[in-house]
């Protein structure tokens, strides 16, 4: 795990601040062009100890679609991401690496991604305890230790108007105060543009298979 020095630290919440403003203009622009976006909130969380989001809003394709799409571990859909890989996965967990980049800020760590009991549920937390640590350096990755909390969760739901309703809960808190300032400011100013990454991809999946796009009760392939 690689930590930052306290300079760049401070300058990694100056950034943030600016990235926020920059994805709010962004944010308001597609809403003017007639994009469609996500309604957010946000949820109390005692002691104000991380930020929680709640995020709900509709995609036009099938659950089965964009189900594949959230759990295609090999597949980048999110612009913020540069590189995952998988580091190990089990019947209904996977580990994966992530390396994101939010301007020119980067940020890695390994979430634990678990199918819930509900087939349309999935939950995921940051995890680099037990072997993690061996498996990152076999492959030659690293961590950024940025994120205290880092955890949350996707619900589908097939919707009465067609396509599928979506709710994205994430938690997030990173290890430096000065970082927590703006992390409300920029989640939440980053989920439209993920959601509109998910819709993207969920519509080429769903023109690649014109055939069923019901969620299907298979465990994960090892």
């Amino acid at each position: 795990m690689i930590k930052r020095p306290a300079k760049q630290r401070a300058a990694v919440a100056t950034l943030l601040a600016i990235t926020a403003a920059q994805l709010f203009l962004s944010h308001a622009a597609g809403q003017q062009a007639g994009g469609q976006s996500p309604s957010i909130r946000f949820l109390p969380v005692p002691g104000g100890a991380y930020e929680r989001i709640e995020a709900f809003g509709h995609i036009d394709a099938a659950p089965g679609a964009v189900w594949r799409v959230l759990t295609d571990f090999g597949t980048i859909y999110s612009k913020n991401v540069v590189a995952q890989k998988i580091l190990k996965r089990n019947r209904n967990s996977t580990w994966l690496y992530v390396h994101c980049r939010i301007t020119t800020l980067d940020f890695s760590y390994v979430l634990k991604i678990t199918r819930a009991r509900s087939l349309r549920h999935l939950v995921w937390e940051q995890d680099e305890g037990g072997d993690i640590g061996a498996l990152l350096k076999s492959h030659g990755l690293t961590t950024t230790g940025d994120f205290s909390v880092n955890r949350g969760d996707w619900l589908l739901a097939p919707s009465n108007r067609g396509g599928t309703d979506i709710t994205y809960t994430p938690c997030l808190a990173l290890s430096n105060p000065l970082f927590n300032l703006v992390r409300g400011h920029v989640l939440s100013q980053s989920i439209p543009g993920l959601f509109e990454d998910i819709r993207r991809h969920a519509r080429t999946v769903a023109a690649k298979d014109s055939g069923d796009m019901s969620i299907r009760a298979e465990p994960v392939k090892h």
